[in-house]
């Protein structure tokens, strides 16, 4: 990759970054509302006496609701595609950064070619 086009990649990388931040804020809300009607349900069922039933009978809700199930998947899938995101443009800021060095040097050995011709 050329030294100019580094800005680019990394930008269109930090988009992309962006965009996965907001699906997870939208995936978590949506998660969120699933939970709080799971919640309600619990509450207001008066065959549960105690703690322990309502417990159980909120990981058999979530674990009956497929929505949520998929819901917490694609959580998960989108918090790897963010870490990814991230790694990769972290790797673009490190590379830019070594060509820009490499670019200096090469100038600076230019220079010094440069004034023991003379």
């Amino acid at each position: 990759m050329h030294l100019k086009q580094y800005p680019k990649a990394i930008a269109f990388q930090q988009t992309q970054i962006l965009e996965l931040r907001q699906a997870l804020r939208q995936v978590r809300a949506t998660i969120i509302g699933r939970e709080i009607d799971i919640d309600k349900a619990i509450a207001f069922d008066t065959e549960l006496k105690n703690d322990t039933q309502r417990k159980a009978k909120r990981a058999e809700l979530v674990r009956g609701d497929v929505d949520l199930l998929f819901l917490l998947e694609q959580l998960e899938s989108l918090d790897d595609q963010r870490e990814a995101a991230e790694i990769e443009v972290n790797r673009l800021l490190n590379q830019f950064a070594i060509a820009k060095l490499e670019k200096r040097q090469t100038i600076a050995q230019m220079e010094i070619e440069a004034r023991l011709a003379a």
